[in-house]
């Protein structure tokens, strides 16, 4: 859906850069078209996801930070933030 936006044009960008994505960092957040992270639902449920998932650090859209315990979530504003912390 488009909650995956994010990740997609992250994978995007990896394939173009040639660069591998850090899979311990996982994302959540629509992709606008000037490149910022839009706002999701589910938040707490993605965070335990990504728990599960064995991810250390969850990526949410700026202002929908949660702290579930278990994993260091950051906010993110623009797509070129994720870019320069997932991309190796």
């Amino acid at each position: 859906g488009p909650s995956a936006g994010a990740a997609i044009t992250l994978t995007m960008i990896a394939g173009v850069l040639n660069k591998t994505p850090n899979t311990k960092i996982l994302i959540t957040g629509t992709i606008e078209s000037d490149g910022s992270i839009g706002r999701i639902g589910g938040v707490q449920e993605k965070a335990g996801a990504a728990i599960e998932s064995g991810a250390t650090i969850f990526l949410v859209p700026f202002g929908q930070k949660v702290d579930p315990g278990g994993i260091e979530v950051a906010e993110v504003k623009k797509i070129q933030e994720v870019v320069n912390l997932v991309l190796k």
